[in-house]
Order: C-alpha cells, then sequence, then structure tokens
C-alpha cells in the first residue's frame, strides 16, 4: 500500500472500503492535476478492487477509466490506451454499447488518439487555438489569425462541394 496510506485505514477494514477510501484521494489528486500521485492512488485502489470485487466489476472499471486519464496526462499514450479499451469493455459487458457511460469512455479514446495525432503530424492543438481567437480584439486580428492557422495546416477548409440529385457539382466553397 501507498505508504502514506498506511495510517488512514484501520486494520479491520475490508479492502473494499479500502479501495474506495483511497479512489477518492486519487480523485482529488486529480483534481489539483497532480497526475502521478493520482496514479499511484488508482493503481493501489485498482489491485484492491481486482482482488475483493472481481476483473471484470464496474467499479474496476471506472477505476481503469481514471488510470487512463493519468497515464493521458503524463503522455503515456499507449499505455493509456491499454486501460481505457479494458474499462471501455468492462463497462459494455455489464451496461450494453449504447450506454452514455461506454460513450464517454469512447470520447476519452478518441481525445487520446486525436491527441497523439496532432503530436505526430504537428498540427496545432484546436484547444489552445480557441484559446487564442477569444484573445483577438478585433474582427480584423481575428481574421488575420484565422487565415495564418488554416494556411499553417496547409489545407483549404473551404473545399467543400454541394451536389444536385443526379451527383452533378452544383457549388463549391
Amino acid at each position: 500500500m501507498i505508504s502514506g496510506l498506511r495510517g488512514l485505514f484501520r486494520p479491520a477494514m475490508s479492502d473494499e472500503a479500502k479501495s474506495y477510501g483511497i479512489y477518492a484521494l486519487g480523485n482529488n489528486y486529480m483534481e489539483d492535476r497532480d497526475w502521478n500521485k493520482a496514479l499511484k492512488c488508482f493503481n493501489e485502489a485498482l489491485v484492491l478492487q481486482r482482488k475483493c470485487l472481481g476483473e471484470d466489476d464496474v467499479i474496476t472499471g471506472r477505476t481503469l477509466r481514471q488510470v487512463g486519464t493519468c497515464l493521458m496526462n503524463l503522455g503515456e499514450h499507449f499505455a493509456a490506451l491499454v486501460a481505457l479499451e479494458e474499462a471501455l469493455y468492462i463497462h459494455q459487458k455489464k451496461h450494453g454499447e449504447a450506454h452514455e457511460g461506454a460513450a464517454e469512455i469512447i470520447n476519452d479514446v478518441w481525445s487520446l488518439l486525436h491527441k497523439k495525432r496532432l503530436e505526430l503530424n504537428g498540427t496545432p492543438d484546436r484547444v489552445n487555438m480557441l484559446r487564442d481567437m477569444k484573445k483577438q480584439k478585433n474582427k480584423r486580428a481575428l481574421q488575420s489569425f484565422l487565415f495564418k492557422s488554416v494556411r499553417g495546416r496547409g489545407g483549404n477548409t473551404f473545399n467543400t462541394c454541394i451536389s444536385d440529385e443526379e451527383g452533378k457539382d452544383t457549388a463549391r466553397y
């Protein structure tokens, strides 16, 4: 068990109860963006949960999602993907594929893959781009910023074609 946590729990507490406390502590570290400490807590909680609840319990899946989130923020993308995929498997097994929680985990996986693609392609991060856009004071500065960011990606965002019912191009933007 994590050395700082040894004194927090009574010896008579069940492993399940300890795992909930450690999980809550991990969430506190996550809120503070202390990813390393949060990851240690979630890993410890995961070990206890797998021992007392089983490999495929929903609570175990929830903890795996948090492990994946921490790993993603630490830049450990492959390990994060493995944790998130296992969390998704557990969630879908219990609740089905169309459940809201499965969609949230799929969104986490997409965010991870998108972040990795941006790193590999050198494409600017759109979240930071939006923050920068909001900082622009006037319309001309905003237009200039948008034009530079589109040219910087090497693409033309206005290459959309509209076709009529017969498949003929009627308009190109």
